[in-house]
C-alpha cells in the first residue's frame, strides 16, 4: 500500500484487484462498479487460517445505512449468529469513514 500514514482509497482497491486477480467469490464488484460506488466496505474473514481467506472482499452500498444490520448484529448477538467477516475499512465517496459511535432506541 502507499508510504503515506493511512491506506487510502486506491491503495485498498489496487490490493484487492491484485489479490484476486480473475478468481472471483460471490458478490465480486467489477472494478467500475467498485469505482463507482457511493460506500465501498472492504471486509476481511474472522479467524480463519486459510491465507486465500485473508484477502480483502468488497462490498458496494447505496448508503451508510446499508451497514445497519451488520452493527446490530455485533450488539445482540445473543439473539443471532456473529458475522463471520470484520470491517476492515468503510469508504464514503472514496473518503474513509470511521464509526464514531452506535445509537440504540429503546422502548416499552
Amino acid at each position: 500500500m502507499s508510504g503515506t500514514n493511512r491506506p487510502q482509497f486506491m491503495d485498498y482497491v489496487q490490493e484487492h484487484e491484485r489479490t484476486w486477480g480473475t478468481e472471483t467469490y460471490p458478490g465480486r464488484p467489477d472494478l467500475a462498479a467498485l469505482l463507482q460506488s457511493p460506500v465501498v466496505v472492504f471486509w476481511q474473514a474472522d479467524k480463519t487460517n486459510d491465507k486465500t481467506d485473508m484477502r480483502y472482499t468488497v462490498t458496494l452500498h447505496t448508503t451508510l445505512d446499508d451497514l445497519h444490520e451488520y452493527f446490530s448484529k455485533l450488539i445482540f448477538r445473543s439473539q443471532a449468529k456473529l458475522p463471520n467477516k470484520r470491517v476492515v475499512r468503510i469508504f464514503k465517496a472514496q473518503k474513509p469513514v470511521i464509526v464514531r459511535g452506535i445509537r440504540v432506541v429503546f422502548s416499552e
